[in-house]
C-alpha cells in the first residue's frame, strides 16, 4: 500500500482551478464535477500508482514521473518505491504548454 503526498503547490493550483471554474466562468456543476474527478484520480494513483503512462520529456528530470490525465488537466506525480510514498507534484490544463514549466 502506498502513502500518497500532495504537494501544497498542487493543492494551491486546484484551488485556483475550482474557484476560476465555478467562480469565473461560473460554472459550479462543472467545478463540483471536476473535484470529484480530481479525488477520484488521487484515489487512482494512491492505490495503484505505477499503472499509468510514464511521462517521457526531453531532459533529464530529478523524478521517474508518470501522468494521469482527468478531464483536460494533467496531474504529474513520481513513486519512491522504498518508502511506499507516491507524490503529486504537478497539475497543469492541457492547454497549457507545460513541458516548459517543469525545469
Amino acid at each position: 500500500m502506498y502513502k500518497l503526498e500532495v504537494l501544497p503547490s498542487v493543492r494551491k493550483e486546484i484551488i485556483k482551478i475550482r474557484d476560476y471554474i465555478a467562480d469565473d466562468l461560473s460554472n459550479v456543476p462543472a467545478s463540483i464535477d471536476l473535484m470529484k474527478d480530481v479525488k477520484e484520480a488521487f484515489i487512482q494513483i494512491k492505490d495503484n500508482p505505477n499503472a499509468f503512462s510514464r511521462f517521457d520529456y526531453e531532459k533529464e528530470l530529478k523524478h521517474e514521473y508518470r501522468k494521469k490525465v482527468v478531464n483536460g488537466y494533467v496531474i504529474l506525480y513520481w513513486v519512491d518505491e522504498k518508502t511506499k510514498v507516491t507524490t503529486v507534484s504537478f497539475i497543469f490544463h492541457t492547454k497549457m504548454n507545460y513541458r516548459t514549466r517543469l525545469l
